[in-house]
């Protein structure tokens, strides 16, 4: 699915450098819908879970010389929905600990603050917030894709 990144990598894997050049431009003039960007956004980050079941070499740090590079921009990427999933439940941990408190305890407010501002938001603002969990979700979807062998993500 990836090939602007299995193609370089196994070339980085045999010891060859891959360089860039400044003069190289490229310009994506098309405007995706968010459902587009949504199964594009699938198909990528699916593609990074294959290049990494297929070149199992290209995730151990001996064998990869740009393994740093590559954890860091492609693989950390994959672990932001469940951090903020882990994030969510210890704030919901937080409001039901301060609610048996007492309903004016400092997280519980905080919370009901934020949901607040949530129902205040403009339709933009929150048609963004929408897009963001649709981005984060798309991870979930190519992690799904990943553990199971699913690689035909192109429907």
């Amino acid at each position: 699915i990836l090939d602007d990144v299995y193609v370089p990598m196994r070339l980085v894997l045999r010891g060859w450098r891959i360089g860039f050049s400044e003069a190289a431009r490229a310009h994506d003039v098309r405007r995706f819908a968010p459902e587009q960007e949504y199964r594009r956004k699938v198909r990528t980050l699916t593609g990074v879970i294959q290049v990494c079941a297929w070149m199992p070499a290209i995730i151990d740090p001996v064998r990869n010389p740009v393994w740093l590079q590559f954890v860091c921009h492609k693989l950390l990427r994959l672990l932001t929905p469940y951090l903020a999933a882990i994030a969510m439940v210890g704030l919901t941990w937080s409001v039901v600990q301060a609610s048996l408190r007492g309903p004016f305890g400092v997280p519980f407010l905080l919370s009901l603050g934020m949901a607040g501002l949530f129902l205040a938001m403009t339709p933009r603002v929150r048609r963004t917030v929408a897009w963001g969990i649709a981005m984060q979700s798309s991870i979930v979807v190519a992690t799904v894709n990943g553990v199971r062998g699913r690689w035909n993500v192109w429907q």
